[in-house]
């Protein structure tokens, strides 16, 4: 990761004043950008070093020299060049999220935080495109959302910024609420309670505990929004004035969509907000859960004055990023490439996108593999998906993975046939996964493919490409 800082230089000085810690070298030592990768080190640098289950980052501090870098911020001095400029502290993840809480005063704008254990990037860029329209808008870079990605974007954001977005993520308790401390947001989402992480945490309750931190920083006068369809935030109370649900099953929700229909690959639906309903709302994309994170930059919009012009026209101008529900068209077939990651949760969202697009006529075709972090109820998990897609009525499915078996097992113990039924215990062999998808495709078919990361399923999507132009040629 590298960033450059928005808000002006910074000198070693200046962090010193920020964090407790020992200054080596110069105080006037200057900045301009932060790294945390030594191969993105140079002049103007600060190289943040850590110490990571597989990586110590000060095994390349003098990489990092050698590149130009003078400037760092290390919890130990021994491997320090002459002629370096540190800043030693006890915890280098810590002290640069304190560094950006002190830092961010430099810009005064509306800050919203997103966590949730599904949805938050595609609700961070539905929120990032309706604020847009009445300021200048900054938002979490691709996975900048971590406790390290989360403090740069923090020190990243320009001058003249009116409204910052940032994806706040979690692997286990007291990372959201450190995240939710340095940004202050005056405006904190939270767009449901999945299963990921399970195997960290246990249970759901404690991923509601965890991703409720988020109110540890929120401003006094701050807003939460929260999906009051999730049975887990149905009954936060923050106080009651200030939180505001969204929903499509609760009609007294304070954002309500209804009238939910898809027209090609948009959806079009109303809303009824507190105070009047806007009709005949369009997002490019299709399924409910992207309803509601539309819902949560309607709520968002409300806040900070959006009108109902420009809320049309930022949800109209959404646009998906990385390898989240992607349209693709490959040969005769449609693929829904959405191979970010998965969960639970967000593999009934995908499977759902996928019978919708079905409707037109072609079959359905699903690749499903393992989903990760699920602890010791991942099998029934699994199983449970695959019992979904055969009572969705797919027509055919392919699993890829070793968890993803229990996919195949759940589809067949629920009717499923065999013959319909493709099942590949090896993550890694990607073209044969493609070849037996070809060998079985039509005209017209429709295939979902989605995965956890590790599984890296776009790969089969990029022999699939291979398959098809050596057809042609």
């Amino acid at each position: 990761m590298k960033i450059k800082v928005g808000a002006g230089r910074l000198t070693m000085g200046d962090i010193s004043s920020y964090v407790a810690g020992t200054l080596i070298g110069s105080a006037d030592a200057e900045f301009e950008y932060i790294c945390t990768d030594s191969r993105e080190a140079g002049e103007d640098t600060l190289f943040v070093a850590f110490r990571g289950e597989r990586v110590d980052g000060h095994d390349y501090i003098s990489s990092a020299y050698d590149m130009g870098c003078r400037c760092f911020l290390a919890e130990k001095s021994d491997r320090l060049p002459c002629g370096a400029s540190a800043l030693i502290v006890q915890d280098s993840t810590k002290a640069l999220i304190d560094i950006s809480a002190r830092y961010k005063s430099r810009v005064d704008c509306i800050r919203v935080g997103i966590t949730g254990s599904v949805g938050k990037t595609t609700t961070k860029e539905f929120v990032a495109a309706v604020a847009a329209q009445c300021g200048r808008t900054h938002k979490t870079f691709g996975n900048y959302n971590s406790t390290i990605g989360m403090p740069l974007t923090l020190m990243e954001t320009p001058m003249r910024t009116r409204i910052s977005v940032l994806e706040m993520a979690m692997s286990g308790l007291g990372e959201i609420s450190m995240m939710s401390r340095a940004a202050c947001p005056d405006i904190a989402i939270i767009t449901n309670i999945g299963s990921s992480h399970m195997e960290m945490l246990g249970s759901r309750e404690n991923i509601r505990r965890a991703k409720l931190e988020i109110i540890d920083g929120l401003a006094p006068d701050g807003y939460l929004i929260i999906n009051g369809d999730d049975d887990m935030l149905a009954n936060v109370q923050y106080p009651v004035e200030r939180v505001i649900r969204v929903g499509i099953t609760d009609n007294t929700a304070d954002y309500f969509a209804f009238n939910i229909k898809t027209e090609g690959n948009y959806t079009i639906f109303d809303i009824k907000c507190r105070d009047r309903v806007i009709s005949n709302i369009k997002i490019p994309v299709i399924g409910e859960h992207n309803v509601y994170a539309a819902l949560i930059a309607a709520a968002v919009g409300g806040i900070i004055g959006v009108d109902e012009a420009g809320l049309r026209e930022g949800l109209g101008s959404y646009i998906s990023v990385g390898l989240r529900q992607n349209i693709l068209h490959i040969g005769n077939m449609t693929v829904i490439e959405d191979c970010y990651n998965a969960s639970p949760e967000s593999m009934r969202a995908a499977i759902n996108v996928l019978c919708t697009l079905g409707q037109s006529g072609g079959r359905t075709l699903a690749l499903l593999g393992d989903m990760k972090e699920l602890g010791k109820d991942s099998e029934r998990f699994h199983r449970e998906v695959g019992k979904l897609i055969a009572e969705r009525g797919v027509d055919m499915l392919f699993t890829i993975g070793d968890l993803a078996r229990h996919v195949a097992a759940g589809a067949l113990e629920n009717g499923m046939s065999e013959e319909c039924v493709f099942v590949n215990v090896d993550e890694n062999t990607y073209p044969a996964t493609a070849w037996e998808i070809m060998k079985v495709s039509k005209p017209g078919d429709v295939l979902l493919v989605k995965a956890s990361r590790a599984i890296k399923a776009e790969r089969v999507i990029e022999c699939l490409r291979t398959l098809c132009n050596t057809e042609k040629n």
